[in-house]
């Protein structure tokens, strides 16, 4: 997880457990963080992120994470399982699994923004929607 340039990170005592250390993490003025304030759970002995709230500058709840089931994988670890819920409505939720992850080289091209694949409609302009300016 790369929070470091974009965010000025302290700890949180009051959302410590005997586990986890509870770090607030709050963006730096043009850092390009995406979310204004995180708090994050890290586990003691492993230093790896086990739970995280993301947070909007007003402070509403945006979404909550769970990172479970580590394993090494190329010489990292990395969470093999990811539950994601929605800040507004808990009962949302979205889970990842990984099953396998391998390395795969790509060629430098397919890192452009021009490479991306166009979506269908404007490939196809026929099949575009029209938009209240064209009603």
């Amino acid at each position: 997880m790369g929070f470091t340039p974009a965010y000025q990170c302290r700890f949180r005592p009051e959302g410590e457990s005997p586990e986890n250390w509870c770090l607030l993490l709050e963006a730096r003025a043009n850092g390009g963080g995406i979310y204004p304030v995180i708090v994050l759970w890290v586990n003691k002995e492993t230093y790896l992120p086990v739970a995280g709230e993301f947070y909007a500058r007003s402070g509403k709840l945006l979404k909550s994470i769970v990172y479970q089931e580590y394993r090494t994988v190329l010489g990292k670890p990395v969470a093999m399982k990811v539950t994601i819920r929605d800040g507004t409505q808990p009962d949302r939720y979205t889970v990842m699994e990984y099953i396998k992850l391998v390395e795969k080289s790509l060629p430098p091209h397919y890192h452009w923004q021009l490479a991306l694949p166009l979506p269908e409609s404007l490939l196809n302009p026929e099949k575009m929607i029209p938009g209240p300016e064209s009603t």
